[in-house]
């Protein structure tokens, strides 16, 4: 994920501030809200709604494997609405020399309050992250600590399987890519994991014969079998 925020991929977006770099080996952790590193900060620039969308969609799939890899979810404050990163802190003395400031702004309560209109940038983020924060809830493999990573034959989809209580799988399917992607179902009965999934994100039931599963840009499946 440092890679998919910091742009060390052609066709890169993210908007990140280096924070603890180190001159000599060119290492350095990165700072900027979720946002910002995930486009939405330059789509809104080029006034773009198609950039714009598909901005959004990067910052859905990254939340939706932050909920479904394994361990404790986090979000920080603001990231449930697309906070964008704030410049304004090199402006203070005492806080220039610190990047970190650039994702810690003083909370905007109106746009904050924008949350509640599902028309607006805000409310499209914050209920598709609710969204998914309730389909994860319901989602027994989730609660597990068993995480397998598997290849598809596809280098721009991120596919792993959760097992969790109750004997229950989740194949996860993410395209890390602004293109649609295939995935040949051959490919996931390698792994055996069957032919009938129940789509969680969507409440799709799929049965898989030998065609293939198109993913849309930025799209993430849970795929409970």
């Amino acid at each position: 994920l440092n890679s998919f925020y910091t742009g060390r991929f052609p066709g890169s977006f993210g908007r990140g501030l280096p924070f603890q770099e180190n001159p000599r080996t060119g290492d350095a952790r990165i700072s900027g809200t979720q946002a910002s590193l995930a486009g939405l900060e330059a789509a809104i620039r080029s006034g773009s709604p198609g950039e714009i969308d598909l901005a959004v969609r990067r910052i859905l799939l990254l939340n939706a494997i932050i909920l479904s890899v394994g361990g404790i979810p986090l979000i920080y404050l603001g990231d449930e609405v697309g906070v964008l990163n704030e410049y304004s802190y090199v402006e203070d003395a005492a806080k220039s020399g610190d990047s970190r400031w650039v994702h810690r702004p003083r909370i905007d309560w109106a746009q904050m309050a924008r949350r509640s209109e599902p028309d607006t940038l805000e409310g499209r983020i914050y209920n598709g992250l609710r969204h998914l924060i309730e389909v994860r809830k319901a989602t027994p493999a989730f609660a597990g600590n068993d995480m397998k990573v598997i290849n598809l034959g596809n280098d721009h989809v991120f596919a792993y399987v959760r097992s969790g209580r109750g004997g229950q799988r989740v194949l996860v399917l993410a395209n890390f890519s602004e293109h649609t992607q295939p995935v040949a179902a051959n490919e996931i009965r390698l792994y055996g994991l069957g032919y009938r999934f129940h789509e969680q994100i969507t409440g799709q039931a799929m049965v898989l014969g030998n065609e293939t599963i198109v993913l849309e840009p930025y799209q993430v499946m849970w795929l409970a079998l």
